[in-house]
């Protein structure tokens, strides 16, 4: 697992998003395809959640890969647990977890020292690794 410190703010977000999209790429897999997407989607929503109901100045992203399976990480300094709820039909907010939920192979949280660590697992098709050139 590779982790990144990164500021607790929304600038933070398309950043993760980059870093997890060029491990992809540095593994040799498509950056490019709908697995790709939905690593970003789930990057974006995990950080975002930090960001908005975490505490703390700073967060963590974790990312690893193993085989087919990627693995990302995100904690925070909150030790509150993390709330599905559902959206409002106009509401900007409250969709994060269903995305997640919805993209993921699997997903949770875990109670760390000093706040909390939200998990989603994606296995990416067979298609994702690139062809050798």
């Amino acid at each position: 697992m590779i982790c990144w410190l990164l500021p607790a703010e929304p600038a933070t977000v398309p950043g993760a998003r980059h870093r997890a999209l060029d491990m992809l790429r540095a593994c040799g897999l498509d950056a490019e395809g709908d697995a790709a997407a939905a690593l970003e989607v789930i990057v974006s929503e995990l950080v975002t959640n930090a960001v908005l109901h975490g505490a703390g100045a700073w967060l963590t992203l974790g990312m690893g890969i193993r085989g087919r399976e990627v693995c990302v990480e995100v904690q925070d300094g909150s030790a509150a647990p993390i709330v599905r709820r559902a959206a409002a039909c106009e509401g900007e907010s409250g969709r994060g977890l269903a995305l997640i939920a919805a993209l993921a192979s699997n997903w949770g949280m875990r109670l760390v020292p000093g706040g909390k660590t939200v998990w989603a697992t994606l296995v990416l098709p067979l298609s994702a690794r690139r062809a050798a050139r």
